[in-house]
């Protein structure tokens, strides 16, 4: 019989076993890795929108008509059939997004600041996002993908340029249209499992390190106190028989002070906190 690089078989009477020698051995240690989710360009984690599409008041007229004098005098059944009831959703759109331009414009004139571009941008923005949201990736037409992760690239742009100009009203924009800047990672790292495992594995090895350094510490800490009451008590000692026969002075007042004042310091330390144990318990 042909024997296969990859599996050794052993004949044992009428058994069979089957050694693979390349196995992959699991990872003993309790880390765990998951490829993370794809979010859609809309997210509010990529996009920056904090809020979502304002709902509209379906009797406001369109900006064809609201200036009317006419509609203004006219029956309620006449105004009720040329309000936002009765027209198509892309009007609605409309108003939403220049709503938000009026908030950020300077003047009535204003068009074409990037302020007023990157309201519209924003309309625009939260108009696709309630369509989308509701539909799967795949039910999602491309062309309307595209144009999303397109127009929220051109406000990141515009914010960006804007955020260089002139910060403050970079803020002001953000607190007005409800944004939070995400810009572009300077690197952008691929997701990979190896590499996020290493990743993993280093911080849990620190983790570990960090807590039996915090164990040791707290044993040290809770030895201080019998440590310097021993430390006190032979000083003192020290100090005595060195005055009784007339030996050379090792040992000052001023280090039995010393050695007093942080015993003390210690056992103040550790009342404080048992007290805010006890509160907190």
């Amino acid at each position: 019989m042909m024997r296969s690089h990859f599996s050794i078989t052993l004949m044992n009477c009428k058994t069979a076993v089957s050694v693979k020698p390349f196995v992959r051995m699991k990872s003993v240690l309790p880390i765990s890795w998951e490829r993370p989710e794809k979010l859609p360009p809309h997210h509010p984690s990529k996009s920056g929108d904090l809020k979502k599409r304002a709902d509209i008041d379906l009797t406001r007229f369109p900006h064809l008509f609201s200036e009317s004098e006419e509609l203004k005098t006219a029956d309620e059944n006449v105004k009720r059939i040329f309000s936002l009831r009765f027209q198509k959703q892309r009007v609605a759109n409309q108003i939403l997004k220049h709503d938000l331009a009026d908030k950020v414009r300077s003047h009535k004139l204003d068009y074409t600041s990037r302020e007023v571009k990157i309201a519209l941008l924003t309309g625009a923005i939260r108009n696709l996002t309630q369509y989308v949201e509701p539909l799967r990736r795949k039910q999602v037409p491309g062309p309307i993908r595209t144009n999303m992760k397109e127009m929220i690239d051109m406000r990141k742009k515009h914010l960006r340029l804007l955020r260089q100009a002139d910060y403050k009203l970079f803020e002001w924009i953000l607190d007005e249209l409800d944004l939070e800047f995400k810009p572009k990672p300077l690197v952008l790292e691929r997701v990979e499992r190896k590499q996020s495992m290493r990743k993993l594995t280093d911080q849990y090895c620190e983790n570990v390190r960090n807590d039996r350094l915090a164990e040791l510490r707290a044993e040290f800490e809770a030895k201080q106190i019998p440590f310097l009451e021993e430390k006190l008590a032979k000083l003192q000692w020290i100090r005595e028989n060195e005055s009784k026969y007339e030996l050379p002075e090792t040992v000052t007042e001023e280090d039995i002070e010393n050695a007093r004042k942080r015993l003390e310091e210690l056992k103040l330390k550790r009342n404080e906190n048992e007290k805010q144990l006890e509160s907190s318990n």
